[in-house]
């Protein structure tokens, strides 16, 4: 089954492309960031936070000034490739850039912002770290915090 995941997850080591549940997975999976920063979020300082596109994902943007115009925009393309996703297991919206599901040669994730962005997905050495220590299973390694507590 095809899997839409946010980038935030990358944190957690679910969404790097090395990571052995998607690289061994016979479906794709599709990466985002979340990086909008409505009017209201920007005048309060809460900015582009965790879970803050699922007023976007169902359209229950207020219209008392925390949104504006291009809100909106990202609003119906969200829902337009949220909507598409469920239907045929692909997020797209026509009159954006290409959604390519995330390949381990060349992995890239949509950045939403202003509007639509393909980036480069960049991995670090957090990342890398995670993902070593999730892939290791039981040859982790016996010190820190994977010691055993006996």
């Amino acid at each position: 089954m095809p899997r839409l995941v946010d980038y935030r997850d990358r944190l957690q080591g679910t969404c790097t492309p090395d990571s052995t549940p998607f690289c061994g997975a016979p479906s794709p999976f599709y990466c985002y960031n979340f990086a909008r920063v409505s009017p209201g979020a920007r005048s309060s300082r809460d900015l582009a936070r965790h879970t803050g596109e699922i007023r976007y994902v169902f359209g229950n943007l207020t219209t008392d000034g925390q949104y504006d115009e291009t809100d909106q925009v990202i609003a119906d393309a969200m829902q337009s490739a949220w909507t598409a996703f469920a239907r045929t297991g692909v997020p797209s919206v026509a009159w954006e850039a290409a959604w390519p599901a995330v390949d381990i040669r060349s992995p890239q994730y949509m950045s939403i912002e202003d509007g639509f962005l393909l980036r480069p997905y960049a991995a670090n050495e957090l990342t890398r770290l995670i993902n070593s220590m999730r892939n290791a299973g039981d040859s982790a390694p016996e010190t820190g915090f994977w010691k055993s507590r006996s």
